[in-house]
């Protein structure tokens, strides 16, 4: 079974259950497009905020297929900027090759990628910035 086969429906937003977004502020958001503040880390630690009365809040309004705040709306429209409705299969596929590339090659110590554009269903990734640690291969070194 594909990733794509257990998406959620369209308009579904699981970003308040596994995101959240710290400004320079302090405030915690559940996304980047909601303007709804859980908290501020600067007044409570953030395990606590995203524990607390307002996150559970909003993450019970939009179990109930409500509007929590008004920048949910368009998420809840068409479900395209939804977290959930992004290419997860495509991202699956980099970790795995990803992974071939490391068991192949003895002397990468690390790669990072970052960031990695995840598209909408179906349209792929993109890595923009790869970086490849390698050993220099001499013993003791």
């Amino acid at each position: 079974m594909e990733l794509s086969e257990v998406a959620p429906p369209r308009g579904f937003c699981a970003a308040p259950w596994i995101e959240a977004v710290v400004r320079i502020s302090g405030n915690v958001l559940p996304c980047c497009r909601a303007g709804r503040v859980f908290g501020n880390v600067e007044s409570a630690p953030l395990a606590e905020i995203w524990k607390g009365r307002v996150a559970q809040e909003f993450r019970a309004k939009i179990g109930a297929g409500e509007f929590p705040s008004p920048e949910c709306e368009s998420c809840y429209r068409d479900g395209t900027q939804t977290t959930l409705r992004k290419d997860l299969d495509s991202v699956v596929d980099t970790i795995v090759k990803v992974g071939t590339v490391l068991q192949r090659c003895e002397r990468i110590t690390d790669i990072e990628i970052n960031p990695l554009l995840v598209y909408e269903h179906g349209r792929g990734v993109k890595a923009v910035d790869v970086r490849i640690l390698l050993t220099s291969g001499r013993k003791g070194v």
